[in-house]
């Protein structure tokens, strides 16, 4: 007969990240439970030792399951190639240089368990440096929280799932919107979990830090065009969803603003090492989209007006006082405390 069908698959796309994968995989099957789960990884005609380390890990687990695009594909089709060859009723999207915490699987999976309808799962999350080394958590750890009403969900939905690594989808019901949003222009998680979400399909906040999100430097040179992209990719679903299915002005600009603080104050040290070009890059269309919300004001407004040897003053102040006051959590391995 046929195999019983897992509880949880891992849907994880991949590109070039031969180097972080073991990380990751390795955080999910060093679980005691790793048996119950499915892991399928979608590599998108890679370059690098990716296929080489996908192929040694499905030759020694049986429940990881490697996926070859033949060409390269858009971020949106191949995270839809790997939802696609998940078989369990619940899907967990994870980035490949993203990590679990010990124990978040176990507590996961207590989680889905005791579920009676499909529902999304928003997990909290530590924030870490590029060696996956925790720097400091997302939220304060509370108790779990059931949002049922839209206007709650839809916001916390909005914010939450933007990091791919802290979503669970209901398989089936996610599965039903991918037409919609494979081969796009971006953000395909974020979107079937606002649509979701919008339609009445309940939210659990876990309290509970489960992942470890790797943060990239916001000074990077390939994260420029970020906010503009987000945002603006963002401010359009919404918009679809008002005209979908109704959703009501109140919930999506909510989860705008609350999406829009978030990526300016990740990306504003951007902004202050590289003003000149950044403010025709990104700063005037975030003004010409944004400028009606308060968040705006508070985090944009001032880098108009502070002359410009103040703000790189106050960035390299900031930096120092990071570097001298260190992790939030004096963490030496690559994982953070354990879930209790």
């Amino acid at each position: 007969g046929h195999a019983p069908r897992p509880l949880l698959s891992f849907a994880i796309p991949t590109y070039q990240h031969g180097h972080a994968l073991p990380q990751a995989l390795d955080s999910i099957l060093a679980s005691p439970r790793a048996a119950e789960v499915e892991i399928v990884v979608s590599n998108n005609a890679s370059t690098d030792d990716t296929a080489e380390v996908l192929a040694r890990y499905a030759a020694r687990y049986p429940n990881v399951r490697a996926q070859d695009q033949p060409t390269n594909v858009t971020f949106d089709e191949n995270l839809a190639c790997a939802m696609d060859g998940c078989t369990g009723r619940y899907i967990w999207t994870m980035s490949s240089d993203d990590a679990l915490i010990d124990g978040a699987l176990d507590h996961m999976l207590n989680l889905l368990a005791a579920l009676d309808r499909d529902t999304i799962i928003l997990s909290n999350w530590w924030i870490a440096d590029g060696d996956l080394r925790p720097t400091h958590l997302r939220r304060t750890p509370h108790p779990d929280r059931l949002l049922t009403a839209v206007e709650r969900s839809v916001p916390a939905v909005g914010i939450w799932a933007l990091f791919m690594s802290c979503l669970v989808l209901p398989a089936d019901a996610a599965r039903a919107e991918l037409f919609r949003y494979r081969g796009g222009d971006g953000l395909t998680h974020w979107k079937i979990a606002t649509r979701l979400a919008a339609t009445g399909v309940p939210t659990i906040e876990a309290g509970t830090p489960l992942v470890l999100q790797r943060m990239p430097d916001p000074v990077d040179p390939p994260y420029y065009d970020v906010p503009v992209v987000v945002s603006q990719n963002v401010r359009k679903h919404l918009r679809t969803l008002h005209d979908d299915v109704g959703l009501a002005r109140g919930p999506a600009r909510a989860a705008e603003s609350r999406i829009l603080r978030l990526v300016i104050r990740g990306f504003a040290g951007t902004g202050l090492q590289r003003w000149p070009a950044l403010a025709r890059g990104w700063f005037q269309p975030l003004l010409a989209d944004y400028w009606s919300f308060p968040v705006f004001w508070i985090w944009i407004a001032p880098l108009y007006v502070i002359p410009r040897p103040l703000l790189r003053t106050l960035w390299s102040t900031y930096r120092s006082l990071r570097t001298w006051i260190g992790p939030a959590h004096p963490a030496t391995e690559t994982r953070a405390p354990k879930v209790h």
